[in-house]
């Protein structure tokens, strides 16, 4: 349930000029229902409040960055990391040490389900690690979730479902080298993308990459202890 003094939601225009809200499950059931659109980004001040390390001169730092298809053996790292990039933001942007993450984002069940089996009733997404070249090889840093259109049954229109840097290794492009390959690499003539309210810093970077905030939304499953919590559904619509 809503919060009474949460009811009166605040309303955006969407592109095609109807005014609505709707939960971000409801905005993509054509597409994937109950999908996940739970998007974190990606820089960060130098001071870690979660006590991780800051490599030194990293503003004159940027890896080599590669990608690679993950597999059920890569869930454990890859979760480690999702649960320390979403708890150092919600820290920093929230004040809740609990975490802002979506159901299942730190005990493997969000990219095992999203990334790689589906829900019994859908298929998955396409779960893609990010890894960085370090003096002992390649390391894994982060990863992504992208839904393709043409297999939700919306030919030219992608979804990014999630996306995640470890914080150890924020504010030395990887993101960006990310956005452009997922871009690139998925060819769609729209993206659409879900962040929390509160993101504030996540709604920058995606602006200035281009995305547009269409409309607000109601996720019950960002803040559960709270019977949900506002998202910000953006689109960006890709030159032919």
């Amino acid at each position: 349930m809503i919060p009474q003094n949460r009811r009166r939601r605040a309303r955006l225009p969407t592109i095609d000029g109807s005014d609505t809200h709707i939960t971000i499950q409801q905005a993509y059931a054509s597409w994937h229902p109950t999908s996940p659109v739970h998007t974190i980004y990606l820089t960060s001040p130098s001071a870690n409040l979660l006590g991780h390390s800051v490599p030194e001169n990293r503003e004159e730092t940027k890896p080599a960055v590669s990608f690679e298809k993950a597999t059920q053996e890569d869930i454990r790292e890859l979760t480690r990391i999702m649960k320390r990039a979403f708890d150092d933001e919600a820290i920093r942007f929230k004040g809740d040490p609990k975490g802002g993450g979506p159901p299942g984002y730190d005990d493997g069940s969000f990219l095992t389900k999203w990334g790689l089996t589906g829900n019994g009733q859908h298929q998955p997404g396409s779960l893609i690690k990010i890894l960085v070249d370090t003096d002992s090889g390649r390391k894994p840093v982060g990863a992504f979730i992208v839904f393709v259109g043409n297999r939700l049954g919306r030919p030219g229109s992608n979804v990014l479902g999630t996306i995640f840097v470890d914080p150890d290794w924020q504010n030395l492009k990887v993101g960006s080298q990310a956005m452009d390959y997922i871009l690139a690499e998925y060819p769609a003539k729209r993206w659409q993308l879900g962040t929390p309210e509160w993101a504030t810093r996540n709604q920058h970077f995606y602006e200035k990459n281009g995305f547009v905030k269409i409309r607000q939304v109601w996720d019950p499953e960002l803040d559960e202890e709270k019977g949900g919590a506002f998202s910000y559904i953006y689109e960006k619509i890709m030159k032919s």
